[in-house]
């Protein structure tokens, strides 16, 4: 209910400024890959079709409220994001604490399942602590699926 009450009172994607962006974090995560509490995990990254974005930001919210991407012991969704484009896509992103190739896969299969009939036009992940400026001990390498 408490989702709701704020789910409804919020702009749609479809309508926020080029850029602009909303996260559902779990917790007190924030929406940062260089945050420490997501230093172990990664952001899969969407495009998709705007004229589909706000159905799916919601089927998203939804899923990771309803834990349904919980696909793996030791890998679970702390997050998920869309953020509104110039042009005709949008991203939608979903932020996980495990970068495993199991979990990458089972969770783009999670996501075809959901949503069978997108196209998203390019779909990639990327573990947070590739990025260049990330200064832990456990480096890992980008992970990249299509």
């Amino acid at each position: 209910q408490e989702f709701w009450s704020v789910f409804n009172n919020i702009p749609a994607p479809s309508r926020l400024s080029n850029r602009v962006s909303y996260h559902l974090m779990r917790e007190n995560r924030k929406a940062l890959w260089e945050d420490r509490e997501n230093e172990n995990g990664g952001i899969y990254t969407y495009r998709c079709p705007k004229d589909k974005t706000n159905t799916v930001w919601q089927e998203l919210c939804l899923a990771a409220i309803g834990e349904q991407f919980s696909v793996i012991e030791g890998d679970d969704v702390v997050g998920v994001s869309v953020q509104s484009r110039d042009g005709l896509q949008d991203l939608v992103q979903i932020w996980n604490s495990n970068p495993s190739e199991q979990a990458q896969n089972l969770i783009d299969e999670k996501i075809r399942n959901l949503f069978p009939d997108i196209n998203f036009t390019i779909k990639f992940y990327k573990a947070n602590s590739s990025h260049a400026n990330f200064e832990a001990g456990n480096q890992q390498k980008s992970k990249y699926s299509s």
